[in-house]
Order: C-alpha cells, then sequence, then structure tokens
C-alpha cells in the first residue's frame, strides 16, 4: 500500500463527495490525487534540492488495486448506445475497393502519397463517457456536465506512411480574435472561423490549397497524391476538383454510410482522440468552472491530438479499413458477418447498491468518552473540549487509561491523520484552481485585438499580429512618456539667476539648449 489507511478512507470520502455532485474522478485523477497526499508528506523536509525523504510514485494500476480495498467504490464507464442501420451493400463496398487498387497500380501511388481527411465537431462543455471511480452507496450517480457552448471543428488529414498533417481548427465567432490562440503556439497549425463553426466549401478549398496541398509536395516529389474523403458537397466543388486536377491529387469519395467501415480517421483516431480530449477537460471543469475559453480548449486538443496521432494509431488506421495494406476482405468480411436486422440492446439491469456496513457498536456511553463526540455531524465541540480535559489529566497523572480512554485516544490520532489527508486533498484542489484562474486572468488582462481582412490564418501570423501590437503599444508609451516629460521639464523648472551658464549657452537664442530633456 502506498497510502495510509486513513489516507486511503479520506480518498474513497473525496469520490464520495465527487459522486454526489455528478463530477465522478477518473481513474487517472484519482492517481493524481493519491500522488499529490505523498507530496505532501515531504512538503517542508525535501527542500533547496535535497532530497531527504522519497517515496516511490503512484503506478498506473493502483486505482484498480485501491478499489478492490474500498468495498463501495466501483469503476463504471457510461455508454452512449448507438445503433448504426447497416445500409452499406457488399457489392457496391466490392467496386470501390476495385477501382481504388485500379487508380493506385495506373498511378503507381506510394503509401506515402495515399491520404484520408475528415472533419469532426466538438462541442465544447460536451464531453464523452469515461470510465469514472464513483461510491456506489450514492444512488443517483450522474456525470455533470457543464453544458454545451460553443462548436469548434477540426479538419484532420492522415497519411499511410504514418504521418500527418497540420490541422485547421474552425472557431465560432463573426470575427477572429488574437487571444484565442496562446502564445507560442505550433506554427504550422491553421485557424479560422465563422458564425456557427462548421465547415463550409470555402472552407475545403482554403484547407485544400494552403493546408493540404503545400504541406504534402514536397514529400509527393512530382508523383500523385491520393486523397480519400467522404461524400460532402465540399469536397467536390469545380474549385476543390480543379486545383487537385492541376497538382496530379486524386480524390477518392468514399461511398455513402460507409465511413465507419472505410475511413482511417473514424477506424483509429477520432474515437481516441475524442477520449483523451474528454479526460483533458473533465480534469479542468472538475476544479468548479463552468466555462473553457477558447485558448485553454486548444491548448487541451493540441495534447489530445499529439497523444491520438500516432505513428502506430495512423498505420493500424489504414490497415484495419483494408487500404494499406490492400485487403479489403478485413472490412467485406464485417459486413457479411452483419445482421440483417439490427439487434436491439437488452435493458441492463438496475444497479444493485450495496448496504453501507455498520459499524461495531459501542456500548458503553458513559463516562467523559461517549463515541458520539468525534463522529458526530456537526461536532460536539463542548463535550469534546471537557473529554480532551480530562484525557490529559489521566496522561499527567500517569494513570493507567482504562478502554473508553483508550478508545477515544485512538480515535483521536486517526481524526487528525484523516483530517491531514482531507486539508491536502482540498490544498491540491485549491492550488489546481489558483493555476488555473491565474493563467485565465493573465490571458484576460491582454487587450482583445481583432484580426480582419484573414480568412484562414495561420498561427506566425498570429505572432506576428501579437509582436506588431506589443510594438505599437511600447511606442504609444514613449511618445506618452516624452511628451510628459517635456512638457514638464518646459514649464516647472525655475532658473536659478545666479546660475553660470556655460559660454556655448550664452546667447538668448541658445538657452534652450541647456534644458536636459530626459526621454524614456
Amino acid at each position: 500500500m502506498k497510502l495510509a489507511h486513513v489516507e486511503e478512507d479520506e480518498l474513497a470520502r473525496a469520490i464520495r463527495v465527487a459522486t454526489v455532485a455528478g463530477k465522478p474522478p477518473l481513474s487517472e485523477v484519482v492517481r493524481g490525487m493519491a500522488d499529490g497526499l505523498m507530496k505532501r508528506r515531504v512538503k517542508g523536509v525535501n527542500e533547496d534540492g535535497n532530497k531527504l525523504v522519497s517515496y516511490e510514485p503512484i503506478g498506473k494500476k493502483w486505482p484498480s488495486r485501491f478499489i478492490k480495498r474500498q468495498k463501495q467504490l466501483k469503476s463504471e464507464r457510461a455508454e452512449k448506445i448507438e445503433v448504426v442501420r447497416n445500409e452499406v451493400k457488399v457489392e457496391d463496398l466490392e467496386k470501390w475497393f476495385t477501382e481504388l487498387a485500379a487508380l493506385a497500380e495506373k498511378y503507381d501511388i506510394q503509401p506515402g502519397n495515399i491520404y484520408n481527411m475528415d472533419e469532426s465537431g466538438f462541442n465544447v462543455g460536451d464531453f464523452e463517457a469515461r470510465q469514472v471511480i464513483v461510491d456506489t452507496s450514492v444512488q443517483s450517480r450522474y456525470q455533470a456536465q457543464p453544458g454545451r457552448q460553443e462548436w469548434v471543428t477540426a479538419v484532420e488529414c492522415i497519411c499511410a506512411d504514418g504521418s500527418s498533417v497540420p490541422p485547421l481548427i474552425i472557431f465560432t465567432g463573426e470575427t477572429f480574435v488574437r487571444q484565442w490562440v496562446p502564445a507560442n503556439f505550433d506554427s504550422t497549425w491553421k485557424f479560422s472561423n465563422n458564425t456557427k463553426g462548421w465547415t463550409s466549401e470555402h472552407h475545403a478549398v482554403e484547407w485544400f490549397t494552403k493546408c493540404f496541398e503545400p504541406a504534402t509536395r514536397e514529400n509527393a516529389n512530382g508523383q500523385y497524391r491520393l486523397l480519400i474523403c467522404d461524400g460532402h458537397g465540399s469536397h467536390t466543388t469545380p474549385e476543390f476538383l480543379a486545383h487537385a486536377m492541376e497538382h496530379q491529387i486524386l480524390v477518392v469519395l468514399l461511398i455513402p454510410h460507409s465511413s465507419h467501415l472505410a475511413q482511417p480517421l473514424d477506424a483509429t483516431i477520432f474515437g481516441p482522440l475524442k477520449r483523451i480530449l474528454s479526460g483533458i477537460t473533465t480534469s479542468i471543469f472538475q476544479l468548479g468552472m463552468s466555462k473553457m475559453p477558447k485558448d485553454e480548449w486548444i491548448e487541451a486538443y493540441y495534447k489530445a491530438h499529439y497523444r491520438a496521432f500516432s505513428i502506430k494509431s495512423i498505420k493500424a488506421g489504414f490497415s484495419s479499413t483494408g487500404i494499406y495494406p490492400f485487403n479489403p476482405d478485413k472490412v467485406l468480411n464485417r459486413i457479411r458477418s452483419m445482421p440483417d436486422l439490427p439487434v436491439t440492446p437488452s435493458p441492463r439491469s438496475p444497479l444493485q447498491v450495496p448496504t453501507t456496513p455498520t459499524s461495531i457498536a459501542i456500548t458503553d456511553t458513559t463516562g467523559p468518552f461517549p463515541p458520539h463526540i468525534l463522529t458526530s455531524s456537526p461536532s460536539d465541540f463542548s463535550s469534546m473540549q471537557f473529554a480532551n480535559s480530562i484525557f490529559n489529566r489521566m496522561i499527567e497523572a500517569k494513570e493507567p487509561l482504562l478502554t473508553p480512554a483508550r478508545i477515544y485516544a485512538r480515535t483521536v490520532t486517526t481524526g487528525i491523520e484523516k483530517l491531514y489527508a482531507r486539508t491536502s486533498i482540498l490544498e491540491e484542489r485549491t492550488e489546481a484552481q489558483g493555476a488555473l484562474l491565474a493563467k485565465r486572468k493573465e490571458r484576460e488582462s491582454v487587450k482583445r485585438s481583432v484580426i480582419k481582412g484573414k480568412f484562414l490564418i495561420s498561427t506566425p501570423e498570429i505572432h506576428a499580429e501579437r509582436k506588431a501590437e506589443k510594438q505599437r503599444t511600447t511606442q504609444n508609451k514613449r511618445r506618452k512618456c516624452t511628451s510628459h516629460h517635456f512638457l514638464t521639464d518646459l514649464v516647472a523648472p525655475e532658473i536659478d539667476p545666479n546660475l553660470e551658464l556655460p559660454s556655448a549657452c550664452q546667447a538668448e537664442g541658445e538657452i534652450s539648449d541647456c534644458i536636459v530633456v530626459r526621454v524614456i
């Protein structure tokens, strides 16, 4: 055990409180709380770089062992059940794979030139159901959500060689505000906006001409590129297809209702991406924050993107869809094994909430140490003071401690440990809240500036605008300071009539040259 019994009990209590509030923590959050308890032990001990006391870090499997020791805890997953109708015919998909193979052979398409693009939408404030740790004695176990706040669309593209194209992020807003993108953000990402936060024909053309084609041009080295995308109307506009033909890009559209089978992004990327993103945003919302600014969301998305778009996952997506290595049977066999009619999932049995085990009753309620003193809520402070005074007298008199006094001493010492653990958990939460609020305050203190006249905006352009704004602010401050000191030096000083001026300043017209103007 990494934690003491009382520390684990207090951690279980914190989970119960979170479950009642509709915010049951994720497994990694519980592990972080346990790690925070261990770090609190050495607070004030390991200072000035001297590591006097050390503990082994909390392992990834620790939460599961912790749950086994706490009988009232359980790991659950609330799943969104969605029945997908099978509207894809085997014959149509066989024909699609045949045409794909013919194109790849005719134009000698290499794996490094096979791409898949798709758009995915995200509701800020609405997160995926995750595996959480709950207190089973709480009958109502819902995961509270802050509510949908606004829509963000990400245009993503991956390659069969395991690489990916930097995404295009489309925010909701009439004008683009520079503060939406954090400082020192990845310079390869592109950003845009519209009133809905959705993609459009204009966005598709801008992404195709300014994001995809330039990013994949060098790797293609004059060879044909193959881009697989769904049949959305924005991918079949004359501008889109004309640019494809001009740059030797073969656009292959998926047949309707087949994206969950033949699209690599849907197969292995978007699902994990949203789960990882949900875990990051949930941890922020559990700090009591009701809203998430755009810059915080894009930071969370960047972290999730880095983890989800791994070479292994991207290659697995192309492999599982039978595109590369070319093996259409991986998809066709799944369709052939599907039932003709959707199977209605059987209703889940109601969750059985175990009864809370009764504590061992202490029958001796007489004397100065009745058991309710330290267990009553709210605490009976006057009775506790009286019991403490009696207990201290017994210690000073060196009298043998009777059973009630021994039980009281054990209860007090255990209570102190519980109080320390409870305080540590609250301090960790308070520090996390303070750090997040300080970061938000710093961002909000910066003057908002709108970038006009641009539809697709790159990160370097945002940084350049930020730098230019900073220079303009500095110059304005200098002008104000110069003007202020100039007027002050001209009006305020009184010239001593007995002061002897240098010979160069004797002439009446040169007196002003002797006045020192301080410029900042």
